[in-house]
């Protein structure tokens, strides 16, 4: 089953002075309930997990009114406030259907923050613990306390590692995942991932994670509704059309409605005096105003992990989507390896200029008085495929050219050669990213400038026996 982030994320909650864990509650649904918000200024919730996270869900034990809310993230150098996309995604209960409100902790609800608005989301330590942190706010009526907060992890079908295992990348570069100084990096991946998880969601009309359903209408009915979405999880708010407001609900069989996951039914518990306009005619009843008067906000979507049927072939072709992104992905990676691992002794004690031909804005020019440059840039054919056996693999060859300048001598050229050939032969078995790196040819050009002097050379980097299904 997938190797996927924590549903349940570390929680840190801070009153005026100090900090308490309160992971252990959080993830305890049926457990003693804990403050998630207190009521002096200045006290903060932080949310943090060991992954990007996007969905945040809160299961309450004693509601507040919160005002002024604020969200946070932390950008690598400070906090920063955001707007969630809740906001977007809510209806006012005041009859006004298109006006939006947030989140306000007055009951069991949800919050959301793609990642996509928070680009420079970056690791923190809060207490101790270093994550990926959000951090809430605000004014604060009465002391919020809640069962559990729950996340939903940016990859939650798989994770970057199912992806790296998959490709068996560890045999090759001795580590266990992508990272920051990876090609593709490990944010690109999870983008990949992401991607994914969208194309299985749109292609079933399913989905095996948490996804929040808001601003859905029905009609009455006295044997209950059906609710649209297939696999349905938790109600978290009913209400009905009064002729003025909308009036919110309560959930239980001795309340006024109940709901069965099992047949996404919601079943009401008391029978209510739908009102009606005194100058219509009763077989009217239901039209215009008292159209669809029914109101309901809830958490659908299965668990990838807990089923049995359809979770592994979710979580698999996930990580063949996503692998098949990192394997087209022509990043070939090279110049970061010349700049690492270059040997200056061999080249009058000085570093080349590197410059890559296929940087978006970046001006092709550098300054030859400071000593060598190297350029990269895609060979012909860029890329080339050949099928093994049945197809099902295949080996991948992807060329390269370097242009090398020298405006010292004829020898100082051929140093360059020299050391980038070496380096190609260091890691012809033992590439970060390919499984050999092989130095071709070099070609010596003749150059129009005085006291210039310029070559080529091609390089192959080849991934042998690639899994394409």
């Amino acid at each position: 089953m997938p190797s996927t982030a924590s549903r349940f994320p570390n929680i840190q909650i801070y009153e005026g002075s100090s900090y308490t864990d309160k992971t252990l509650e959080a993830a305890t649904p049926l457990g003693t309930a804990f403050t998630a918000l207190g009521t002096t200024s200045g006290d903060y919730a932080y949310i943090g997990s060991n992954t990007r996270f996007d969905m945040v869900i809160f299961d309450l034990n004693a509601a507040s009114s919160v005002t002024s809310v604020a969200w946070e993230y932390y950008d690598g150098t400070a906090w920063v406030q955001f707007a969630p996309l809740s906001g977007s995604l809510r209806y006012a209960d005041d009859g006004q259907d298109n006006e939006l409100v947030d989140y306000d902790f007055s009951g069991d609800g949800v919050e959301l923050f793609p990642s996509n608005i928070m680009p420079d989301w970056s690791t923190t330590t809060v207490n101790s613990v270093s994550r990926y942190w959000v951090r809430v706010s605000g004014t604060v009526t009465s002391v919020v306390t809640a069962y559990s907060i729950k996340i939903r992890p940016v990859t939650y079908y798989a994770s970057s590692k199912d992806v790296f295992d998959m490709i068996q990348l560890g045999e090759i570069t001795g580590t266990s995942d992508f990272t920051e100084n990876t090609i593709p990096t490990k944010l690109a991946v999870e983008q990949f991932i992401q991607e994914a998880q969208g194309e299985i969601d749109f292609q079933t009309q399913k989905s095996w994670r948490p996804t929040f359903v808001t601003g859905e209408y029905h009609d009455w009915n006295l044997n209950g509704v059906k609710l649209e979405n297939p696999s349905p999880s938790k109600v978290l708010k009913l209400q009905i059309w009064t002729g003025s407001t909308w009036a919110t609900k309560t959930q239980g069989r001795r309340s006024d409605y109940f709901f069965v996951p099992t047949t996404g039914m919601i079943h009401f518990s008391r029978f209510f005096i739908m009102p009606a306009s005194l100058h219509a005619p009763m077989w009217r009843w239901g039209g215009g105003e008292f159209k669809m008067p029914i109101k309901v906000e809830y958490l659908a979507g299965k668990e990838v992990d807990s089923d049995n049927r359809q979770g592994p072939m979710v979580h698999a072709i996930t990580k063949w989507l996503a692998a098949a992104n990192v394997l087209r992905n022509l990043d070939f990676g090279l110049y970061t390896d010349l700049e690492t691992n270059w040997n200056p002794t061999n080249t009058d004690s000085t570093m080349p200029q590197f410059k890559e031909a296929t940087e978006d804005n970046t001006p092709m020019y550098f300054n030859l008085t400071n000593g060598d440059a190297i350029i990269g840039k895609a060979g012909l054919p860029t890329f080339e495929e050949q099928p093994i056996g049945n197809w099902k693999f295949v080996n991948r060859t992807f060329n390269i050219e370097l242009e090398l300048y020298s405006n010292k001598n004829r020898q100082a050229l051929y140093n360059v050669m020299q050391e980038i050939r070496r380096l190609a032969y260091s890691k012809r078995h033992s590439s970060d990213d390919y499984q050999r790196v092989q130095f071709q040819q070099f070609n010596e050009l003749p150059e129009g400038k005085t006291n210039m002097w310029h070559g080529t050379i091609r390089m192959q980097l080849t991934n042998n026996a690639i899994y394409v299904g």
